[in-house]
């Protein structure tokens, strides 16, 4: 019975703990920006609301009113330069406003511009994320594919 109480106890204590596992996976960006230092150089996979801010910053919001309200300290800066992302330039302008997946290294070592949260850097993959569209607009792109 000890070996039991014991083998459920550090199974609890694996799954609380943000191990690779989880750290390479989807983690939500509230918790990036929470924790920084816990995710800093892994590999995450993101979602947040694309947003260009004045200067031609891109970056991924928590939320539509922080990206509309210019709150940084609730986005993290994207990289893009020179990366292959999956989407062209013309799809990722058409992407600002919404919410998108972004698979990349986060960063907070490099000085951040304009209170920034972070960086996303050696961006893998940044892809639309329309289940996280509002209705109505996942409603114009289905209508759309077909």
């Amino acid at each position: 019975m000890k070996i039991h109480l014991i083998a459920i106890v550090c199974i609890f204590a694996m799954l609380s703990t943000p191990g690779l596992a989880q750290l390479k996976g989807n983690v939500p960006l509230v918790r990036l920006l929470a924790t920084p230092k816990v995710y800093n150089g892994n590999a995450v996979s993101v979602s947040g609301v694309l947003h260009r801010a004045d200067g031609g910053v891109l970056a991924l919001y928590i939320d539509p009113s922080s990206a509309e309200s210019g709150v940084t300290a609730n986005a993290i800066v994207l990289m893009l330069a020179g990366q292959e992302t999956g989407m062209t330039e013309e799809q990722i302008h058409q992407a600002i406003g919404k919410y998108v997946l972004v698979a990349a290294t986060f960063d907070i070592d490099p000085p951040q511009p304009r209170g920034y949260s972070g960086i996303l850097k050696a961006i893998e993959a940044l892809r639309p994320y329309p289940l996280l569209q509002p209705l109505d607009q996942r409603d114009d792109q289905s209508d759309q594919s077909h």
